[in-house]
């Protein structure tokens, strides 16, 4: 309780949410009772159209239609290939869910957009109160600030300033993959591209 306080955001929210997991964890079956509807039932779990529809959307978020269409067409060869096989759809299941991974690793492109796209702020101003001062822990490789004894990188403070940034740099996510890509000669992000 004492570091909620010392922590001085939304002190009494935290520490009725701080209230209500140790009731939980000792409890769970009054904290279910008291709660209600705020436990709905769960949902059906969405067909592969739903699935395919939504992870095609993101990837044209992410991407472009094209990067969308390119994993719609590798799903519906599956999907022929099972269907003439006559062995259901287990495999289709798991290459739409799955191929969908390989394609939208989060890199720096989709990082930018994670935190130009609205919500990110949207988030920030609803669970915190008054003037914030955003600052971004980060480790561009171009910056090379060496690394700890474990093998992480040492990471480098960021100011609010970052966020024009990443708006550039959101807008430049065409460039994600091709021989103009500033990140994509990292190790990482060329074993990424071997993936896909």
């Amino acid at each position: 309780m004492r570091a909620i306080e010392l922590n001085a955001v939304a002190v009494a929210a935290n520490k009725r949410a701080f209230e209500w997991g140790r009731r939980l964890a000792a409890r769970p079956d009054e904290v279910h009772a008291v709660a209600g509807e705020a436990f709905p039932e769960a949902r059906e779990p969405a067909s592969l159209a739903e699935i395919i529809d939504r992870r095609a959307e993101f990837l044209t978020g992410y991407q472009n239609a094209a990067y969308a269409q390119r994993y719609r067409d590798l799903v519906a060869k599956v999907e022929a290939a099972e269907e003439m096989l006559g062995r259901g759809r287990e495999l289709t299941n798991a290459v739409a869910r799955y191929y969908f991974k390989l394609l939208a690793y989060k890199d720096e492109y989709e990082v930018a957009r994670l935190f130009t796209g609205g919500d990110f702020e949207k988030r920030l101003r609803e669970t915190f109160d008054g003037k914030l001062k955003t600052t971004f822990h980060l480790a561009p490789p171009f910056l090379n600030t060496g690394t700890y004894p474990d093998g992480r990188p040492k990471k480098k403070e960021f100011g609010p300033w970052m966020f024009r940034l990443y708006k550039v740099l959101a807008a430049m996510k065409g460039l994600r993959g091709t021989a103009f890509d500033p990140f994509g000669r990292s190790d990482e992000r060329k074993m990424e591209r071997r993936l896909i």
